[in-house]
C-alpha cells in the first residue's frame, strides 16, 4: 500500500510538473501524423485520440514519433516540454500550429501541411523573438514551402524577430552541388539506421523536390480486427504510357530519375500501428514502380500478410529487381530479389529464397516463397509493358 501511495504521488507530481511546461499545439486532419523532435530534457505528447501520452527524452538528435488514427477525423496534438529546440512536423495536413508558449525553438518545419496565409500570418506571429536560441550556424529557420498560402503570406512577420524563412529558391545551390553518390549514401545510411542530425537536416531539404506522391489506401479484416493499410510512394516512376513519345505532354509526365524517391507503409489496427520507410538509394533512372494490382493479401493463421512487391523503372536489362514489403502479425520486412535475364527476357530469380526468408516465420515464408516464384515473372511482365507502351 506504501508503495502504491508513493508511485501515485510521483506520478502526481510529474503531471503537475508537465501541465508547468510549455506547450505547442497543432491540428491535422491527417491519419497518420510523423513529428520529429529535438532539443533537452523531457516531452510529452498527446495524440488527442485519447490514448495514454507519450514521454519522450529530447536530445540534439532528432527522434522520430509517429502516430496512426484509426478514425477519419480533426485531432489536436499537444506537445508539451520547457526546451523544444526543433519542431519538424512537415506533410501532417496540418491546419493550425501554435508556438507562442515555445521561446527555445531554432527550427520549425511545417512544409506540406494546410495552412492558408491567414494560418499562416497567425503561425509566425507566434515564433519567438529571443536573438540568443539560433542553431549551430547562428540561425532561427522556418521552413513554410508546399503550403496553400505559402505564396500570399508574410514572411516579414518572421524575419523581423530574427528568422529565416525558407523556400525552394533559397536551396538552388545546394541541389546543383549534391550529388548522387551523397544521395546513395544518405538513403543507405538513413535504411540502416545510422544516420545523424545533418542526415536528417539534409533530408528535409531534399524534400523540397518532391513533386507528387502515389497514395494507396485498403482496408481488411483478420483476428486483429479492422485493418487500414496506407502505401505512399513519393516521386514515383512515371512512364507516360498513355502520351505519345517525343510529344511536350509526354516530357511532362515522363519521370525515370530524381533526387529522392521512397515507400512508407503504414499498418493500423486496434491493436497496434506499423509503420515502415524505404529510401531508394538508387535515384538515377530507377525509380519505384509500384502497381496496386500486384498488392496481395494473405491468410496465414487467422491473419492477413500484406505483400508489396515493386520494380524500379528502367533497370538494366540484363539485371532486374523485384523489391518485396511484407507486413505480418506486428512484424515488417523488407527484401530485394535479384534476377537475371538473357536478351531482355526469360528473367530468373538467381536467389535461394528459403535463404533469404529464413528469419520468417515457417507458414509466413512458403507462403512468400509461393507468391515470389508464381508472381514475379508477372510483376516483371506488368512492368515491362508499361515501359513499352
Amino acid at each position: 500500500m506504501k508503495k502504491t501511495i508513493t508511485i501515485l504521488f510521483a506520478l502526481t507530481l510529474f503531471i503537475q510538473a508537465v501541465a508547468n511546461d510549455k506547450q505547442m499545439t497543432m491540428t491535422t486532419s491527417s491519419r497518420n501524423v510523423s513529428v520529429k523532435l529535438g532539443g533537452n530534457g523531457i516531452a510529452v505528447i498527446n495524440w488527442g485520440d485519447g490514448k495514454p501520452s507519450e514521454k519522450i527524452t529530447l536530445s540534439a538528435t532528432w527522434t522520430t514519433h509517429r502516430r496512426n488514427y484509426t478514425i477519419s477525423a480533426a485531432h489536436t496534438i499537444t506537445i508539451t516540454g520547457n526546451d523544444v529546440r526543433d519542431l519538424i512536423c512537415n506533410g501532417n495536413q496540418l491546419t493550425t500550429l501554435d508556438l507562442s508558449q515555445n521561446t527555445k525553438l531554432q527550427e520549425v518545419n511545417i512544409q506540406n501541411n494546410q495552412f492558408d496565409n491567414e494560418a499562416l500570418n497567425t503561425l509566425l506571429a507566434t515564433l519567438h523573438d529571443d536573438d540568443n536560441i539560433a542553431d549551430e550556424q547562428g540561425d532561427k529557420i522556418n521552413y513554410i514551402e508546399d503550403n496553400p498560402g505559402t505564396e500570399d503570406c508574410n514572411p516579414r512577420i518572421a524575419t523581423e524577430k530574427g528568422w529565416v524563412v525558407d523556400t525552394k529558391e533559397r536551396f538552388d545551390d545546394f541541389f546543383a552541388n549534391f550529388s548522387l553518390c551523397e544521395a546513395e549514401g544518405l538513403y543507405n545510411r538513413l535504411n540502416a539506421g545510422q544516420f545523424d542530425l545533418s542526415d536528417l537536416q539534409t533530408l528535409e531539404k531534399l524534400k523540397l523536390s518532391i513533386e507528387d506522391t502515389l497514395l494507396i489506401r485498403k482496408t481488411f479484416s483478420d483476428k486483429n480486427g479492422n485493418n487500414n493499410l496506407e502505401i505512399k510512394v513519393i516521386n514515383p516512376c512515371r512512364l507516360a504510357e498513355n502520351f505519345e513519345p517525343g510529344s511536350d505532354d509526354f516530357w511532362k509526365h515522363y519521370r525515370v530519375d530524381g533526387i529522392i524517391n521512397y515507400i512508407e507503409v503504414c499498418l493500423t489496427n486496434k491493436n497496434y500501428s506499423d509503420t515502415l520507410i524505404y529510401y531508394n538509394p538508387y535515384v538515377l533512372m530507377s525509380l519505384i514502380n509500384l502497381l496496386e494490382s500486384n498488392i496481395a493479401l494473405k491468410s496465414i493463421s487467422g491473419k492477413q500478410a500484406v505483400f508489396i512487391p515493386f520494380t524500379n523503372c528502367t533497370m538494366a536489362d540484363d539485371h532486374k529487381q523485384i523489391t518485396c514489403i511484407v507486413f505480418y502479425d506486428h512484424r515488417k520486412y523488407i527484401y530485394h530479389i535479384n534476377l537475371r535475364g538473357e536478351e531482355f527476357e526469360n528473367y530468373k530469380i538467381v536467389e535461394n529464397l528459403d535463404e533469404k526468408f529464413k528469419d520468417l516465420p515457417k507458414k509466413l515464408k512458403t507462403e512468400l516463397i509461393k507468391y515470389i516464384n508464381s508472381q514475379y515473372k508477372e510483376v516483371i511482365l506488368e512492368f515491362e509493358e508499361q515501359n513499352t507502351q
